[in-house]
């Protein structure tokens, strides 16, 4: 028993390598096969009721031979109505997702943490991390186990506003992490509020 249960992990884990690896060589934009469907413009959310922050401050979390650029989070300016959630954390709920910024170069890494979230998180699709987008020579990466991104409804509120914001950006190889945030089609606010 103890085998198969090993063997079924190892199947499973390298189901999801080979989907990671699948997303990450497709050219401008690189998401999950499970949110190409959700980008349809007409389930998107209300995209002026979005902001973005881009953080640049470095932390030593990462190995010596990881360029980790900054973080940028996504989030909607007004609450979604959500009784039970304001009933648990007294409190609206906002949906919000954060990436991760790293070189184009730290593919490997990224996929790696990319994996690790999705296997140890006790979510399912779409409410798991380890996205990528790549956009010029960067990656971005969702790396929480879990997302502040949730269906309400047959609106899921973050997952085609970001495919949107990132599908407006045209890059170039030498395009700069500043040249791609000033092509953002949504407002950049210094803080979430």
């Amino acid at each position: 028993m103890k085998r198969l249960i090993i063997f079924l992990l190892i199947a499973f884990a390298g189901h999801l390598q080979a989907q990671t690896t699948k997303t990450a060589r497709q050219p401008l934009v690189s998401v999950h096969p499970y949110l190409d469907s959700k980008t349809d413009p007409g389930k998107m959310d209300t995209i002026s009721l979005w902001r973005y922050n881009f953080d640049d401050k470095k932390t030593s979390n990462y190995p010596d031979t990881v360029h980790f650029r900054g973080t940028i989070t996504f989030w909607r300016t007004k609450p979604v109505p959500d009784t039970n959630y304001e009933k648990i954390f007294n409190r609206p709920w906002a949906p919000s997702i954060s990436f991760g910024i790293y070189d184009l170069a730290d593919s490997v890494y990224c996929k790696q943490i990319g994996l690790r979230a999705k296997l140890i998180s006790s979510c399912i699709p779409p409410y798991v991390g380890g996205d990528i987008i790549v956009a010029g020579n960067y990656i971005f990466m969702s790396e929480g186990v879990c997302l502040n991104c949730r269906y309400s409804g047959d609106a899921d509120y973050c997952h085609p506003v970001v495919n949107y914001v990132f599908s407006s950006v045209k890059t170039t190889s030498n395009s700069s992490l500043q040249d791609i945030l000033k092509q953002f089609p949504i407002k950049r606010q210094s803080k979430q509020e």
